[in-house]
């Protein structure tokens, strides 16, 4: 049987057809289809989303080695402002969403415990936390169950800084160390006009929060030096909340030789930042923000004043934690703990951030470093207390100044009202 020109071109063409039909097949079997980005991302088998309060370039390192390290994984980071992070997380539970891991402020976990999750002992125990990270870690996220709710990336401490330049022109060798020490220099580096106007300050203290930043920081601070538990509020007691609160009010005092500041200067930061007073009590972000403003600041960090020959430092920073709706519970403590403990990913956290470490290896090896000496060395001295709400407590400081400074109570009414408000706010 013959066929036709035309006939042989259409067997020949079908033939063809179902070859590559058939190798399309049997090839797709064997190599499987080429993959997009999207078709990779969509094969993590777990996901996570991590709540925090830094700019996602802070979490990059870690969330790439992370993801490495467990490649069925997908980390998600969302950044919140400081502001509201806690509030949404409490709408998220409401509404049973949210986070996986979030950050929590230190000193707030009698507040904040309810909703977490507590580290499995397999993955964290408390002994673990206590090996690795300075004494006020364990004060801040361990509860009295050895349960352990949340770990650091940083711990930030405040600090002395000092304009180099105005200590020279006053002949002043070294700066201050103790609290009565600061007093004593205070007429040789503040500048006054006419009418006792201060035109240079030699520290912005004394002040409530609408001129001192961390007013809600150094009050208890002060109180911590002085011997007082103020987690039992008890700021009064046998009248040393009184000789703290005059000590630190002398500052604001115009009939006191330490006079030098008031409510009506300048923010203390934005002060030292202009070179408007020669000293500052802030933490290291603080003085980055600072730095950043005027990249010619004439600085020095010295270690933060003191009342006694034994060192009270102050901390202040962020622990990861777990929600308790979160539905991967065991894989977001996989994640705190790899991105707290293993010293190259909290590193890349601090290059990234400039914020002091919070792992005792990497504070360690940081106590000659003039960017984070000072601070790596004061986080193991560093003490906390715990309250309810950091927000609430620092407005109660501020308004204890304030109503004082302006007259409206005397330093016993004020202590006393700060004591009804806090002893709200602390747990009994």
């Amino acid at each position: 049987m013959q066929f036709s020109q035309r006939q042989l071109f259409l067997i020949i063409g079908g033939v063809f057809a179902v070859g590559l039909i058939v190798f399309f097949i049997f090839s797709s079997r064997q190599t499987g289809p080429r993959k997009g980005l999207d078709d990779l991302q969509s094969e993590k088998t777990s996901k996570i989303v991590v709540w925090g309060v830094d700019d996602p370039k802070a979490f990059a390192t870690i969330k790439k080695n992370f993801e490495a390290l467990r490649k069925d994984v997908g980390v998600t980071y969302v950044q919140l402002d400081e502001s509201v992070i806690q509030d949404q997380l409490v709408n998220s539970l409401a509404l049973n969403q949210g986070p996986d891991v979030v950050m929590i402020k230190n000193r707030m976990l009698s507040r904040q415990k309810s909703f977490l999750m507590p580290a499995p002992a397999t993955k964290m125990s408390a002994a673990a936390v206590e090996r690795l990270f300075p004494t006020v870690v364990g004060q801040d996220f361990i509860d009295g169950a050895r349960q352990v709710y949340a770990l650091p990336l940083s711990v930030d401490t405040l600090a002395l800084i000092y304009n180099r330049d105005f200590f020279d022109q006053a002949r002043i060798i070294k700066p201050p160390e103790t609290w009565t020490e600061l007093a004593d220099i205070v007429p040789q580096l503040v500048q006054k006009g006419q009418g006792g106007q201060i035109n240079r300050a030699a520290i912005g203290l004394g002040g409530s929060a609408k001129s001192v930043t961390n007013v809600g920081d150094i009050m208890p601070l002060l109180f911590l030096q002085s011997g007082m538990n103020i987690s039992k509020a008890d700021l009064g007691k046998e009248g040393g909340g009184v000789q703290v609160f005059n000590f630190y009010t002398q500052f604001s005092n115009p009939r006191s030789l330490a006079y030098t500041w008031s409510d009506i200067q300048p923010n203390d930061l934005q002060s030292f930042t202009n070179r408007g007073s020669a000293m500052v009590v802030a933490y290291k972000r603080q003085l980055a923000s600072m730095i950043n403003q005027n990249p010619f600041l004439s600085y020095k960090v010295a270690p933060m004043l003191q009342l006694r020959e034994t060192r009270v430092d102050y901390a202040d920073y962020w622990g990861l934690a777990v929600p308790k709706n979160s539905k991967q519970s065991a894989l977001a403590w996989d994640f705190i703990v790899y991105a707290a403990t293993v010293s190259q990913n909290a590193k890349s956290y601090m290059d990234a951030t400039k914020y002091p470490p919070a792992l005792l290896s990497l504070l360690q090896s940081n106590y000659d470093n003039p960017e984070y000496g000072v601070f790596a060395k004061q986080a193991l001295t560093a003490r906390s207390w715990t309250v309810s709400d950091d927000k609430q407590s620092r407005m109660i400081f501020s308004d204890m100044v304030s109503t004082y400074i302006t007259g409206q109570v005397d330093q016993k009414t004020a202590l006393g009202r700060a004591e009804t408000l806090l002893s709200q706010l602390v747990p009994r």
